[in-house]
């Protein structure tokens, strides 16, 4: 052995006795790989943690937003503009307070609706069922680590598998799913009708007591202008206020609106939204069994008063494809 062959096999004895490792095996590249991949599953599964609590507290945020914009509007309808605007008329004074106060009970009857049913349409362990050969396109879930029905969605902040999943709402806080996306529904529709009645009735108010908005004057519906007026002592507090109120009506009319424009194109196609923005058609239902599916029974009635007791056919677990619907009309 030559003194070079000699110095590296001593310094190659050093490094695997300070290391621990045996160089003289080959490295078990496998291994490492798995390790590897087990660890970017684990962040991968954990990083939404790291921003869940700012979604989480839009939940509360909207709650906040519909209990003060829902109840300011009652009050200041009640109380100030609409007995300025009909107070020459006491009849159609109170016809006007009691379609304002039954747009606001339907509209809180909706939304308590939709918390309470929400907690139907979670499918969790303890609700699981076995598929069958009657129970098709079943699939699990990597989160719940459960076999869940088809259309089954899960849900990252409430942590749960919804059934016929469509969206997670921030104002409401849960998922929209089987059991509760009628009451929704109707709650955007009373929210457009509210909103428009408070926008109607607030600028009527505020074109006569404050400025016209389609004038020479519409600058003075701008919020920096307003507070710049009122630390200036020309106007008083509660034109602001009433300005505030204006804004808030209009992007209720414009976020409702949206909302059941998209829930009533959802339903004539008889999909959820992840089935439509996916183009999948597997679980597309004719409009007649989509409305009983969703409504119950009696369709129309929910948009008059709420039917709880009217269940949606159907139990959100087993779907008829497209291709036996198909067979069936044939």
């Amino acid at each position: 052995m030559t003194h070079r062959e000699a110095v590296s096999s001593h310094k190659t004895a050093s490094l695997e006795t300070s290391s621990g490792i045996d160089w003289s095996k080959p490295p078990d590249v496998d291994a490492y790989l798995d390790k590897e991949n087990a660890q970017y599953l684990l962040e991968k599964r954990t990083s939404p943690q790291k921003w869940l609590w700012k979604l989480r507290m839009m939940n509360t945020a909207g709650f906040v937003y519909f209990s003060v914009y829902s109840l300011s509007s009652l009050i200041v309808g009640h109380f100030i503009t609409l007995p300025y605007i009909y107070g020459y008329d006491k009849d159609v004074l109170w016809n006007r307070k009691i379609l304002a106060a039954y747009i606001f009970i339907m509209l809180v009857t909706n939304y308590i609706l939709i918390v309470l049913r929400s907690k139907r349409s979670r499918f969790g362990i303890f609700s699981q069922m076995l598929p069958s050969a009657n129970q098709a396109h079943w699939t699990k879930c990597p989160n719940c680590d459960i076999l869940v029905p088809p259309r089954a969605k899960h849900c990252v902040l409430c942590d749960v598998c919804v059934l016929k999943r469509d969206h997670h709402c921030f104002f409401a806080g849960c998922c929209i799913g089987f059991h509760n996306q009628r009451y929704f529904i109707v709650f955007c529709l009373y929210g457009c009708l509210g909103a428009m009645y408070s926008l109607y009735v607030t600028y009527c108010f505020l074109e006569i007591h404050y400025t016209p908005l389609f004038s020479l004057d519409f600058y003075g519906y701008l919020m920096p202008w307003l507070l710049w007026r009122w630390y200036l002592g020309t106007i008083h507090h509660s034109v602001i206020w009433l300005v505030l109120l204006l804004y808030l009506s209009l992007t209720t009319l414009l976020a409702c609106g949206y909302f059941l424009a998209w829930q009533l194109v959802l339903l004539f196609t008889g999909q959820t939204t992840y089935e439509l923005l996916k183009r999948n058609k597997t679980f597309k239902q004719p409009l007649a069994e989509n409305l009983k599916s969703v409504f119950g029974k009696w369709s129309l009635i929910n948009f008059i008063i709420p039917l709880p007791w009217i269940r949606n056919e159907g139990d959100g677990r087993k779907w008829k494809t497209r291709c036996s619907l198909e067979e069936k009309h044939f």
